[in-house]
């Protein structure tokens, strides 16, 4: 799923959930990951193989996400406890929106179809309400006041 010259990922319709292909870009701090496959071309991975095999999808990324130190996998019991695909969906809807990505960017990113189940993904924090209180308290008296003189007059 891996282009030719390395630098996008190419998720065909029969693996996104939306069932419409996507393309996504190795650029930016991505350009890394483009870079290190380039150099591994010749033995990982071909243009047509997968980075995971599906029929043992869940296996592989349990023993990944415990090799990265994203959670811990017992091979023995089967047992998992830690990061799943879903959480990185969740957090790349976050962090694009906080970046200021339009939503409608970050929903083509995400693979999202509708608002209703890209807020889903978009979930708001103590913190993320912090901020916007703060920033909203920077805001000078000026700005703020022939506002809420105009509603007291209705």
């Amino acid at each position: 799923m891996i282009s030719k010259d390395c630098s996008e990922i190419e998720l065909p319709a029969d693996i996104v959930k939306n069932i419409e292909p996507l393309t996504l870009p190795l650029v930016g701090r991505l350009e890394g990951i483009a870079v290190a496959l380039r150099s591994q071309r010749k033995t990982f991975p071909k243009p047509s193989e997968r980075v995971f095999c599906f029929r043992n999808f869940r296996v592989l990324w349990n023993t990944a996400c415990d090799k990265l130190g994203l959670g811990i996998f017992d091979k023995k019991t089967g047992h998992y406890k830690g990061l799943s695909p879903h959480d990185f969906r969740r957090s790349a809807a976050r962090n694009l929106i906080k970046a200021g990505v339009s939503r409608r960017d970050a929903m083509k990113i995400t693979g999202h179809k509708t608002e209703h189940v890209f807020e889903r993904y978009n979930i708001k924090t103590t913190e993320d309400i912090r901020e916007a209180l703060i920033t909203v308290g920077q805001l000078s008296p000026a700005t703020v006041a022939p506002i809420a003189e105009k509603s007291s007059t209705r």
